[in-house]
C-alpha cells in the first residue's frame, strides 16, 4: 500500500540531519553521511515523527479496512481509531532524504491500534513491512489483548484455531476468524486470555492460558466456565526468541501514543 509523504515532513527530517552535523561537514545538497550510532539515532526521531504524521494516520485506517475479514465487517461495518496507534519494533526503519525530498525506505513493527468497533474499545494489531520507498505493506495479526510475541502468536493460532473450529463444528479454517482477544488475568509468571470467533458463522469462545516454565512459554486452551466442560488441551512448550521475548505482564507495547485530534 503505498503512502505519500509531504514535502514538509522530508524538508523537516533533512534540517534535522544537518543539524546533527558540524557547520563544517554540512554541504547544502544532502546530508552527509553520518556513522552508524548517529544514523540510526537520527532514523528513530524521523521515525518517531513518521508514526505522528497525518499520511501514516490516514495509512492506518486504510490498513484497517483493507485487512479486517469481510465476515468481521459484516459484523459491525463501523470501526474507528480511538488513539494514535502504539508500536512494537521487529526491524528498524531506516530514510533517504536528499533535498528535502526522500523515503522510508526499511523497517517491520508491528502497529497495536486502539480502535472503536461498533460501541466496543477493542484493539487491532497490524504487522507492517516496509515492501519499498514509502511503499508499507500491512498484515492482519491476532486482534485485541494477545499478550505474546510473533512465536508464540504463530504456534498458539496452531492450537487454538482447530479447537474454535470443532466447537463450532466448522470444517473450513479458513472460515474462521478471530473477532478479539480479551484478557483476563496477569501474575508475574502468567496470564489467561479470552478468545472469541466467527468459525463458520457461528460465534464460539476460548480461554487460552500461559505460564512460564525456564525458557519456554506454555499454554492450554480450555472452554469458558458458561460452556460446556470438555478436557483441555495439552501444554504446548514454545521456546523463547530472546529478541521477541515477551515479558510478564503480557507484552503490551511501551510507546504509547498521544489521543488522536478529533
Amino acid at each position: 500500500m503505498q503512502i505519500i509523504l509531504n514535502r514538509l515532513f522530508f524538508l523537516a527530517a533533512a534540517l534535522f540531519v544537518l543539524a546533527a552535523q558540524p557547520a563544517s561537514a554540512q554541504a547544502p545538497a544532502q546530508a552527509p553521511a553520518q556513522a552508524p550510532a548517529a544514523q540510526a539515532a537520527t532514523n528513530e526521531q524521523l521515525f518517531l515523527s513518521f508514526l505522528q504524521s497525518a499520511p501514516y494516520a490516514s495509512f492506518i485506517e486504510q490498513a484497517l479496512v483493507s485487512t479486517d475479514p469481510a465476515v468481521l465487517k459484516a459484523e459491525c461495518a463501523q470501526m474507528f481509531v480511538r488513539e494514535q496507534p502504539r508500536y512494537a519494533v521487529v526491524r528498524p526503519a531506516a530514510f533517504s532524504v536528499v533535498n528535502g525530498q526522500g523515503a522510508i525506505v526499511d523497517g517491520v513493527w508491528v502497529a497495536w491500534v486502539p480502535v472503536d468497533r461498533c460501541g466496543v474499545a477493542t484493539v487491532r494489531r497490524l504487522l507492517i513491512v516496509v515492501a519499498g520507498p514509502n511503499n508499507l505493506t500491512p498484515s492482519r495479526m491476532l486482534p485485541g489483548e494477545f499478550g505474546g510475541d510473533l512465536r508464540l502468536e504463530a504456534d498458539v493460532q496452531r492450537t487454538a484455531v482447530p479447537v474454535l473450529m470443532e466447537l463450532a463444528e466448522c470444517k473450513d479454517e479458513k472460515a474462521t476468524y478471530i473477532a478479539d482477544i480479551k484478557m483476563l488475568a496477569v501474575t508475574p509468571t502468567a496470564w489467561t486470555e479470552h478468545w472469541f470467533a466467527n468459525a463458520c458463522g457461528k460465534q464460539v469462545a476460548l480461554l487460552v492460558k500461559y505460564r512460564r516454565n525456564g525458557n519456554a512459554i506454555e499454554f492450554e486452551t480450555e472452554l469458558p466456565p458458561d460452556a460446556a466442560r470438555a478436557a483441555p488441551a495439552p501444554f504446548q512448550p514454545v521456546p523463547v526468541v530472546p529478541q521477541l521475548r515477551p515479558a510478564l505482564p503480557p507484552t503490551l507495547p511501551t510507546r504509547p501514543g498521544a489521543a488522536v485530534p478529533k
